[in-house]
């Protein structure tokens, strides 16, 4: 709702890129959360808004995103070269 309004009334490019941002955010938190449908349904409202069906992904998407990261996270932690905390 807040970043979706801030998408469609952005008038700059700072104004979209913050935007772009909270959307980022938001797709975190869905991820995190691994409420996969959630951030489908929030991709989805954000391709209608910006008029580009390109950018919705489904929940099985999300899912083989959040999947192939936490691997890559897990192989990353065991050899050391993982962030920490």
């Amino acid at each position: 709702p807040v970043v979706l309004h801030r998408l469609k009334f952005a008038t700059t490019d700072r104004d979209v890129t913050l935007a772009a941002r909270f959307i980022e955010l938001v797709r975190l938190a869905y991820m995190d959360a691994q409420d996969f449908e959630a951030a489908a349904d929030f991709s989805a409202r954000i391709a209608e808004l910006i008029g580009d069906p390109g950018y919705e992904q489904s929940a099985e998407e999300f899912e083989a995103l959040y999947r192939e990261t936490m691997q890559q996270y897990q192989a990353d932690s065991a050899s050391g070269s993982a962030p920490g905390p």
